[in-house]
């Protein structure tokens, strides 16, 4: 089955989205977190199996949109198909479509998908990352029960008609319990039993009748019990008619085995362990002769061999050692001589380049120490510095000089733009009556204000005060002249404070004087304000450039100080440069700036003057040597180093030819000792098979072989036919009949026809009793007329029925339980090896070949994880990496048991978050192998791998 296009009415985030699948069998849909990725996994769930309404409920838009939609998919029937699922409509369920027109219900769909329901989808083709995290708690059950739920259609039904039988059962029946069925009926039938126990008593006859009844029955079971005993035994007769053929063979073979003498043991599958220890000697005996004739060949070489003794040999050697060694030292000494002529001729070409004689210096008895190389370079060094210093201060001084001259142009320039006193004073008067005229029209306005404000005020309170005081000479004249004196203190108080009050402001606030000036307008006010400013700017500038000005001149006083230290150090110098020219007078014309290059061509010189003098040295060691070596030469000998040279040739090829033949010698006796080595284990295993044989002799080990051998099929014929014999017969009567106590066949068939017509006789005997019983049952019958024994009975009879009808009906269940247990056993058994054995498969290829195999240790009842390194690991101690690629490996194993019936898609949400960038790339490469079969349908953050093609919508 593939998904083509899903189309969303409103589902979560989701609302009026078409997201149309490539035709690629593995499909990314890739985004950021909370981008909407698992909403659309559990869409694609909700139309294929729907889901509870409050499950569903969560993902209802927040706008009241619709919530469903449709899928379009194939490999469900012969053409495209479309699945509708809307929520709340058609009672939730889909509805199918085809091109044609025609419609069909979810029962359609169920059958198309093969009875999968959304649970068992889940359980194999669809994972995230959080359902990685349940495999530390899979165990044996859980596998057995997810193989049934996957591999059989209508699990649910059968988990669910398994659940309902168990009820069952125990409604209807529980060992210990009162109140189900069976167990009630079985009470009453115990009670009923009593009462009718009780009815009988009174009834003596019917009592008689009874005992008579039963005495009838009882002998009627035992002539049954006779009448089986001869249908037993005609049933034995039968069965050794039957298998006469195997009883007869069983008696002739045994007789035929006691008369067999033949060894009691005998080494397993000795003669053909003989015959190969035997043709293993063969080859290895070969290869031994033929080492031996090359021994002997090689053994005549070497006594044929002749050549010098050591002693001359290695007189020899010396000769042609010290001949090589003398002609060596010649040619060294002509090499040597020839350097010391070049050495010279270098240093005299080295003096002439530096305009030195070489007759004016003595190299010998010049003396270059290191203290001399470190005086010329500070000479040198000091020169360049006080020339340089005394340039820097020369130019600082001519700098100065120009900037003195500068800033005193800048003040006489300031000083003829600034003011005179008398004008600047002028200005600044003018300015500070003009604010003065300013503070003094603020003041009076304010003073005319508050005089206007105090003038109101007054009459308010003077109408006060006269109200006051009118009232208060009013009360008095009525009441009491107190009241008239405090109202006209009051009044006055009131009075006399104000006034006092206006008195005491008005001196603060009137102005004093009267403004005389002229006042100025605005422009020209901010006019002289303006001059005022730039004179004070001009002020502060020509300060500026005075404190400038004394700046320079003490700068001047430094450089010039700076100057005469700088002519004391120069003649300094000048003395210690005389000093140096006194004690190397070829220094004398040669500029001080090439004395230091001069130290090193001059020590460059001296060294090559110093290797003139070693190799003189050494030449005449080299004619020491060569004259030492003359007089050791030996006289028995040519001195002509060719000719020695091939005589050593000669001589030593003949002795490593000669090592080379007592080296292969030697390699020969060696092997010649590891084949008898080779050999002597066969001959020990072969002397080891006669042992324990009781025999040094093959041909009769190889006769006792043979007897064993056949005594061996002859009991192995025995042992067949006495099994099959004991599935009907007793061990001792095969006993009987292997020592020789059989019957004829006529003999048996003679005993078959009597005991036929015995079991006739009782036949006929058991027809009577069995009349005579009904006759005593008829006569009962009639003595249970009672009432009171009636209705026992009838109730008693009632309750045996039902109990009867229960009974078989628990019997039923409990069969039926037991068959479904059965089927469920059988079908994991049949199963669960073929999902191990694929999911080890992938577990392999997930963890690069580390673990091997995945297995159940039915002891412990735990799924475990073997190890390349052969040791075994419970799930709980695996990394969480390997934890997830176990139950990926799990889910794949089942998938493609499954994938027989169904190829349905895999929906993946982050499924892989813990795997390295190694195992990423081999799932991949599963993915692939799988989407071959399958389609894969992965949600993530991000890719993974950027060759699979991308779709996001």
């Amino acid at each position: 089955m593939r998904i083509k296009e899903a189309h969303i009415f409103g589902f979560g985030k989701w609302q009026q989205k078409n997201w149309q699948f490539n035709d690629d069998d593995i499909v990314q849909i890739t985004g950021d977190n909370e981008a909407g990725k698992s909403t659309l996994r559990q869409f694609i769930l909700y139309i294929l199996f729907g889901q509870k309404p409050r499950d569903v409920e969560k993902y209802i838009p927040n706008d009241g949109a619709v919530l469903g939609g449709r899928l379009r998919v194939a490999g469900l029937d012969n053409e495209d198909i479309t699945i509708e699922r809307v929520y709340q409509k058609n009672k939730n369920k889909a509805t199918v479509y085809f091109n044609n027109g025609t419609m069909k219900d979810e029962s359609w769909l169920q059958q198309a998908m093969q009875g999968m329901d959304r649970a068992h989808y889940e359980a194999i083709f669809t994972f995230d990352s959080m359902d990685l995290q349940r495999i530390k708690s899979l165990h044996h059950d859980d596998l057995h029960e997810v193989l049934l739920t996957i591999g059989m259609i209508g699990s649910e039904r059968i988990y669910e008609s398994e659940k309902k039988l168990e009820k069952e059962l125990q409604l209807l029946f529980k060992p210990y319990g009162k109140k189900p069925i069976i167990n009630t009926l079985l009470q009453e039938l115990k009670e009923l039993k009593k009462q009718l126990a009780s009815a009988q008593e009174k009834e003596s006859v019917y009592e008689n009748h009874l005992t008579e009844l039963k005495e009838k029955e009882l002998l009627l079971e035992r002539v049954n019990e006779q009448k089986k005993m001869l249908e037993d035994t005609h049933s034995y007769y039968e069965r050794i008619r039957a298998y006469y053929p195997n009883i007869e063979e069983y008696y002739l073979l045994s007789q035929k085995r006691k008369r067999l003498d033949a060894p009691l043991t005998f080494p397993t599958d000795g003669i053909n362990r003989l015959h190969q220890y035997k043709e293993a000697i063969l080859p290895i005996r070969s290869e031994l002769l033929v080492l031996e004739k090359n021994m002997q060949s090689l053994e005549k070489e070497i006594e044929k061999s002749s050549s010098l003794t050591d002693e001359q040999f290695n007189k020899l050697v010396n000769q042609k050692q010290l001949l090589v060694q003398i002609e060596g030292l010649s040619e060294e000494l002509g090499n040597l001589q020839e350097t010391v002529n070049k050495e010279v001729k270098e240093i005299e070409e080295k003096l002439n380049s530096l305009q030195l004689s070489p007759l004016h210096i003595d190299l010998d008895a010049l003396t270059l120490s290191f203290q001399t190389e470190e005086e010329w370079s500070t000479l040198v060094k000091e020169k360049e510095q006080i020339i340089m210093e005394e340039s820097y201060i020369k130019a600082e001084i001519e700098g100065v000089q120009r900037k003195d001259k500068a800033i005193e142009k800048d003040i006489d320039r300031l000083q003829a733009k600034a003011l005179t006193d008398n004008d600047r004073r002028n200005y600044a008067n003018l300015l500070a009556e003009q604010e003065e005229s300013s503070e003094l029209a603020k003041q009076s306005k304010k003073y005319k204000r508050w005089k206007t404000q105090y003038k109101k005020v007054g009459k308010t309170v003077f109408l006060v005060s006269l109200a006051i005081l009118t009232m208060a000479v009013l009360i008095s004249f009525l009441t009491n002249p107190i009241i008239g004196y405090l109202g006209g203190g009051l009044a006055i108080v009131l009075t006399g404070g104000y006034w006092v009050y206006g008195n005491t402001l008005e001196k603060w606030l009137k102005p004093e004087g009267t403004n005389q000036s002229k006042p100025l307008n605005n422009e020209e006010r901010i006019r002289i304000q303006g001059i005022l400013e730039d004179q004070y700017k001009l002020e502060n500038q020509i300060v500026e450039y005075k404190r400038e000005k004394t700046k320079i001149q003490r700068e001047m006083i430094q450089l010039e100080e700076r100057l005469q230290t700088i002519n004391r150090q120069k003649y300094r110098l000048e003395n210690r440069i005389k000093e140096q020219v006194s004690h190397f007078p070829f220094l004398d014309g040669i500029p001080l700036t090439y004395w230091p290059k001069l130290y090193s061509q001059l020590q460059q010189v001296k060294a090559k003057n110093r290797s003139v003098l070693e190799i003189k040295e050494k030449v005449k060691a080299k004619n020491q040597d060569i004259q030492r070596l003359k007089e050791q030469l030996a006289t028995d000998f040519s001195y002509d180093l060719e000719s020695i040279e091939v005589k050593i040739k000669t001589e030593t090829q003949k002795r490593e030819t000669l090592h080379y033949n007592k080296k292969q010698y030697d390699e020969f006796s060696q092997q010649r000792e590891n084949i008898l080595e080779k050999i002597r284990p066969y001959q020990e295993e072969i002397h080891r098979l006669l042992s324990s044989a009781n025999t040094d002799n093959e041909e009769v080990f190889i006769k006792l072989g043979e007897e064993y051998a056949e005594a061996k099929r002859m009991d192995d014929r025995l042992k067949q036919l006495k099994d099959s014999l004991l599935v009907l017969f007793s061990e001792s009567e095969l006993e009987q009949w292997r020592n020789g106590k059989i019957e004829a066949k006529q003999t048996v068939d003679n005993k078959l026809l009597a005991i036929k017509e015995d079991i006739d006789q009782v036949t006929h005997q058991i027809q009577k009793l069995q009349k005579e019983i009904s006759d005593r049952q008829a006569a009962i019958s009639i003595l249970e007329t009672s009432a009171d024994s009636s209705i026992v009975r009838y109730e008693l009879a009632m309750k045996q029925e039902e109990l009867r009808h229960y009974a078989h009906k628990w019997s039923v269940h409990q069969y039926a339980l037991a068959s479904l247990e059965r089927t469920k056993t059988s079908f994991s058994e049949k199963y669960l090896p073929l999902v191990l054995e694929n999911a080890s498969r992938y577990f392999n290829e997930l963890t690069l070949g580390n673990y091997i195999r995945i297995y159940f240790d039915e002891e412990n009842h735990s799924l475990l994880a073997e190890h390349k390194n052969g040791f075994n690991y419970t799930i709980d101690s695996l990394s969480q990496g390997t934890l997830d690629q176990l139950y990926i490996a799990l889910r794949l194993g089942l998938a493609h048991v499954t994938s027989s019936t169904m190829a349905l898609p895999f929906l993946i949400d982050d499924g892989f978050v813990h795997f390295d960038p190694e195992r990423r790339k081999q799932m991949m490469r599963i993915l692939e192998e799988i989407s071959t079969r399958h389609q894969v349908i992965y949600f993530s953050t991000v890719h993974l791998d950027r060759d699979v093609k991308l779709y996001k919508r």
